[in-house]
């Protein structure tokens, strides 16, 4: 970031955001991460990425109103390009955002939980993967806790 490159700011941040994460250097990481975002830089799927890092640390800190924002960027420039991946997750978390308006963390854990389960199916039916007993069973564990949420 003090070398006011962009692009290389922007790579570092999207790399770092889960160590920040999962260290709990929450503050740290968003003002690199807005530094790394005001410097801008041509890559379209590099900012995309960065602005993923912003919604992350932004939905940990409980600001979701700002990590709904980030996310609904990185959605509206992965929806140009063709990395499907990309799009899912960020639509994933878009959703998850506004979920959060309307319903309880509880059942926002539950929608989080049926997410992974989706995306373990499409990738068995998208993109070809296998189906493992460990995905089946995971798929199934996903199904139980929904029902027994429904209670």
């Amino acid at each position: 970031v003090e070398a006011s490159d962009g692009q290389r700011s922007q790579r570092f941040v999207a790399a770092l955001w889960r160590f920040w994460q999962i260290r709990g250097h929450l503050d740290e990481a968003a003002g690199r991460i807005d530094e790394a975002l005001r410097l801008g830089g041509s890559d379209k799927a590099l900012r995309a990425r960065a602005l993923e890092a912003a919604g992350g640390i932004a939905w940990w800190r409980g600001r979701i109103d700002d990590a709904r924002q980030a996310y609904t960027e990185a959605l509206t420039i992965l929806e140009d390009g063709d990395d499907l991946a990309g799009i899912a997750n960020a639509l994933g978390f878009v959703a998850l955002t506004k979920a959060l308006q309307s319903t309880t963390i509880v059942m926002v854990n539950g929608v989080n939980a049926s997410q992974a389960a989706m995306c373990g199916m499409a990738g068995v039916l998208i993109f070809g993967e296998a189906l493992t007993g460990p995905l089946c069973f995971g798929i199934a564990l996903t199904i139980v806790g929904l029902m027994i949420m429904r209670r």
